[in-house]
């Protein structure tokens, strides 16, 4: 008797909190936001002697999935890092680690941030291989090539007020890197 009077004040406990509301839970939140990211002007060629290489400008979208759907301020994503990371698109192997850059903004739904003058490579990445061997010997050691041609691919991550982690497609740029 006793077990059926506990399973039975449990049931209507059960019960009791699937009727309680603590607010619209309708709202939507980052299940229903997409970043995209846009680089307007990208230098198709750097050399290794220069300094540190920038970004004129990366514009960071806030794309609502459903744009007939509801939207609220749970879907505004508070960017959190950028991560560059570098392939060969030539003969060679040795590649820069790849560069993660804790970078604070928010992106409003349906709106954007702009970031202006990010380094893409920091003293880190130029002094690896191969570019170390450019700026050394004029040349990449492993292919003997002036040249070392890269592909530079970029992300954003993110995550809404809602606490859903969200992140851009890659973007990915090719350079010619010369000393």
């Amino acid at each position: 008797m006793k077990l059926t009077t506990r399973l039975l004040t449990l049931g209507l406990l059960v019960l009791a909190l699937g009727a309680c509301s603590s607010g619209d839970l309708s709202e939507t939140d980052g299940g229903g936001v997409a970043l995209s990211m846009s680089i307007p002007v990208f230098p198709q060629q750097l050399s290794v002697t220069a300094g540190v290489p920038t970004l004129e400008t990366i514009v960071i979208q806030s794309i609502v999935k459903d744009p007939s759907g509801a939207s609220s301020a749970l879907m505004n994503v508070e960017l959190e890092s950028l991560e560059f990371v570098y392939t060969r698109e030539d003969t060679g192997t040795r590649l820069p680690p790849r560069l993660v850059v804790t970078r604070p903004g928010v992106i409003p739904v349906n709106g954007n941030l702009t970031i202006t003058g990010q380094a893409y490579m920091l003293n880190e990445q130029l002094i690896a291989q191969p570019l170390k061997d450019l700026a050394d010997f004029g040349r990449d050691t492993e292919t003997n090539s002036v040249v070392v041609r890269m592909r530079v691919t970029i992300r954003a991550f993110g995550r809404t007020l809602a606490g859903e982690p969200v992140a851009t497609t890659p973007t990915s740029i090719s350079l010619e890197v010369v000393q």
